[in-house]
């Protein structure tokens, strides 16, 4: 069984940045910057965040010059666009059911955020947790490292 503590880290980082956001934990920045040091670095290690963040800084970067039409449901379609081209063209594997569901859940959130201006201090705790509770379900043994043929052996 592997180490489940990249995503407990996660889910419990998250829910101290909401809890502490929210008034009921002191106020100790240093902890929630250390978490997220330490998650961001951890969750870079996974297959796939690494090109799906290029993506997206690259569609950031191109909307914050101009080059991008000034509309978020464009960004937060592509989010979404992206997390569900993810699933089809990959099919359910172990890295792609952590990446295209957190894809979707992010272009949800920046379409709460900009719609109903939901602040990201709210988005990003929770975003996280959504995170960890997907690495922990990517951990159930009957979904598959990659995807293969139909009736080749399982690694």
């Amino acid at each position: 069984m592997r180490d489940a503590s990249l995503p407990v880290t996660l889910i419990v980082v998250g829910v101290l940045w909401l809890t502490w956001y929210v008034g009921w934990f002191p106020d100790v920045d240093w902890i929630i910057a250390a978490g997220l040091a330490g998650g961001g670095v951890a969750v870079m290690v996974f297959d796939g965040v690494t090109k799906s963040s290029i993506v997206v800084g690259v569609l950031w970067l191109t909307w914050y010059v101009g080059w991008f039409p000034d509309v978020d449901w464009i960004i937060a379609a592509g989010l979404a666009g992206g997390g569900v081209a993810v699933m089809v063209f990959d099919g359910i594997t172990k890295s792609s059911i952590v990446i295209g569901p957190l894809m979707i859940a992010a272009g949800i959130g920046w379409t709460l955020h900009d719609r109903y201006r939901v602040s990201w201090a709210i988005l990003a705790p929770l975003l996280l947790i959504v995170a960890g509770a997907l690495m922990l379900l990517a951990r159930h043994p009957r979904i598959p490292v990659r995807r293969g043929k139909p009736g080749a052996p399982a690694e």
